[in-house]
């Protein structure tokens, strides 16, 4: 049987939430904030001088088997704010399923001009790779691992990729990637949830 998760329980996306990193590939802290406006959520992540946001659609859908009100996330939109850049996600955005088997992946695929090398759209997917016993950070936490990757629609080259374990209750609790060959590794210090 496969595995199944509801991705919101691990997310753990809500407004006024935080999380800080040290960035181990460059020495500089990181922090992720999440606001939220009515059912969207702006999930802000600061590395260095470096400035990003995700801009995410929350909507309650209804599971048909069970009932159950459960959340569903749609990335909209990605913005680099230090280098002031804007993606648009075209068809809906990325959505996350509200329950997500492991192995499968999603993807979405912006609007044209989102590579600013070449001014293609790109394709972002995400994979659920794994629910279990995280091997980062220690001590071992139960979670999840996604993979993302981020390429060229018409090249076809990754731009950008991702490695980013979620525990349960707690949130992201360790990322490591790189976007145009910029390496990052965060590794937590803190998170909301601390005294």
């Amino acid at each position: 049987m496969p595995e199944i998760i509801v991705p919101q329980f691990f997310l753990n996306l809500e407004d006024g939430h935080w999380w800080e990193f040290k960035d181990t590939a460059v020495g500089a802290p990181a922090r992720v904030e999440c606001q939220a406006t009515g059912s969207t959520l702006t999930l802000r992540i600061k590395i260095g001088n470096q400035v990003a946001e995700q801009v995410i659609e929350a909507r309650d859908v209804t599971d048909e088997q069970t009932g159950q009100q459960l959340r569903q996330y749609a990335f909209i939109e990605s913005r680099r704010v230090d280098q002031n850049q804007t993606v648009k996600w075209a068809n809906g955005g990325l959505t996350l399923p509200s329950k997500w088997t492991v192995g499968e992946t999603v993807s979405g695929i912006s609007q044209p001009g989102a590579n600013p090398a070449t001014g293609n759209a790109v394709k972002a997917t995400a994979t659920l790779v794994s629910l279990g016993q995280l091997k980062r950070p220690a001590p071992p936490l139960y979670g999840i691992e996604i993979k993302q990757t981020i390429t060229d629609v018409s090249l076809g080259n990754v731009i950008a990729s991702a490695e980013m374990y979620f525990a349960g209750s707690r949130g992201i609790v360790y990322a490591k990637g790189q976007t145009f060959g910029v390496f990052f590794i965060l590794e937590p210090t803190r998170w909301y949830g601390q005294p």
